[in-house]
């Protein structure tokens, strides 16, 4: 925001051509804080300006936060639908497999089932009869939990990207835009000083004058 102030981005919601000349915005990354300032021809004018220059700001932020909302929601619902997809082709393979292990009851060899933890392998799966089935199984509930958590995520963030006011709402519950300091006029007026102006330009004028002065002497010394 404070880059564009200094452009023509907001000159029709300033209402000026050249909203540099009248207003100004500074942002302390440290403290985290957006000083804005206005003027005027008159300190009504000078206020007015300044609560149109906040609310244009409010209004920038908010719209700027909402484009980055849309954006890593429609990331999150094509990862979503990805991790979906990829756990349903992992569920039918292992509902597959299942099909070609035998099941029953019973424990495992002790040597076998140790084997077993020892790669990590779930301890009820490994002290099973049949450890195979028992592994395949426990990957298939845990598969479905997955589905079902991602199915559950899509649907909610699907949800959100077609609504427009729920998303405004969750904007302005994650972007918390508070003016620390309402509007007001400063001690000093800013005016023009036109005795310390004349003055300047006359400075400059003798020095651009002696300077000729010199310029010409030395030319003619040359000659």
């Amino acid at each position: 925001f404070t880059q564009q102030i200094g452009t023509r981005a907001f000159a029709g919601a300033l209402d000026t051509p050249r909203p540099d000349q009248w207003y100004g915005a500074r942002f302390e990354e440290r403290k985290g804080l957006l000083t804005l300032t206005a003027k005027g021809t008159s300190p009504a004018e000078a206020r007015a300006r300044a609560v149109r220059l906040l609310d244009v700001a409010q209004n920038y932020l908010r719209d700027r936060v909402a484009v980055a909302a849309t954006a890593n929601l429609t990331s999150a619902l094509s990862q979503t639908t990805l991790d979906l997809r990829a756990a349903e082709g992992s569920l039918q393979e292992v509902q597959s497999l299942l099909k070609t292990v035998a099941q029953g009851a019973g424990t495992s060899p002790p040597a076998v089932a140790a084997a077993l933890e020892a790669q990590k392998i779930d301890p009820q799966a490994a002290r099973s009869a049949y450890p195979a089935w028992a592994f395949l199984t426990i990957q298939e509930a845990g598969l479905k939990a997955q589905l079902a958590q991602a199915r559950v995520r899509a649907q909610i963030l699907d949800g959100v990207l077609k609504d427009p006011a729920l998303l405004s709402r969750l904007v302005g519950q994650a972007l918390q835009v508070q003016g620390l300091a309402p509007p007001a006029e400063p001690l000093r007026q800013s005016q023009p000083r036109p005795a310390l102006y004349t003055g300047f330009a006359s400075l400059v004028g003798l020095m651009a004058g002696v300077f000729a002065a010199f310029l010409r002497d030395a030319v003619r010394a040359g000659a």
